[in-house]
């Protein structure tokens, strides 16, 4: 008799042993489970679900668990389900599985985990903390974290868009490559910032078709107390340019 597996992480070892009893009740502290085999083969995590074999290479029973003394491993008394049980549960699990239907999991995440530079030319005071808000919110889209994007918005932004199912529908397969904070104007808690922002998606998403942006966007941003969030957007100098 032998234990198949990957113990402890390690490549796929054989391990030795014999069945040291049959039809054996264990409780593993979830409820009683029947008809188990015993084995002193040498079982570490990384052996479940791994086959016992016999000589002749069959599979005897599916690996479980070790037996616990207390925090303690109580040595040479591994279990393994026995193998007709396995093969009952596989057919109902054949029986009465329900397929699932497939969904679509969203946009892959950008090249690069999804980071692209930053640049701040601008000299106002809180440039650098506008620049890290849109930051955030870019490489939240990047990352298909479209959740943590939408948090960048004011919570009036967010109710404009109807929720961020809606909001990122629009995505489609746009991915921020490179921002720039050119100027920021105002005083206060409501501020303005002139941003270049290079964005890359496929031609159907693009604007007039294109599958690279340049866009020179005008954000109103809002300050909340901790941090500045997208109050709008504006288009002043016009449409995206191709790259």
């Amino acid at each position: 008799m032998a234990a198949l597996g990957y113990p402890l992480g390690e490549s796929l070892t054989l391990t030795r042993g014999t069945v040291s009893g049959l039809d054996r009740t264990v409780n593993f502290g979830s409820g009683d489970i029947a008809n188990m085999l015993q084995t002193d083969a040498a079982i570490n995590p990384g052996n479940s679900g791994g086959p016992l074999l016999t000589q002749d290479g069959l599979v005897a029973g599916v690996i479980s668990a070790v037996q616990l003394d207390g925090s303690a491993r109580a040595e040479g008394m591994a279990y393994a389900v026995a193998a007709p049980r396995a093969a009952k549960a596989i057919e109902e699990w054949k029986t009465r599985g329900v397929p699932v239907a497939a969904t679509e999991c969203g946009n892959a995440p950008a090249p690069d985990s999804g980071y692209f530079p930053l640049t701040v030319t601008s000299s106002h005071d809180q440039a650098h903390n506008i620049g890290q808000s849109l930051l955030l919110h870019g490489q939240g889209i990047n990352q298909g974290a479209y959740s943590a994007a939408y948090k960048q918005f004011t919570p009036e932004l967010q109710a404009s868009f109807g929720g961020v199912d809606a909001w990122s529908a629009g995505l489609g397969s746009s991915y921020w490559r490179n921002v720039e904070v050119v100027s920021v104007d105002g005083t206060g808690n409501t501020l303005s910032a002139d941003v270049n922002l290079q964005t890359v998606q496929d031609s159907e998403h693009g604007r007039f078709n294109q599958t690279c942006s340049n866009w020179r966007i005008r954000y109103s941003m809002e300050w909340d107390g901790i941090t500045w969030r997208i109050a709008g957007t504006s288009l002043p100098y016009g449409e995206p340019t191709s790259c």
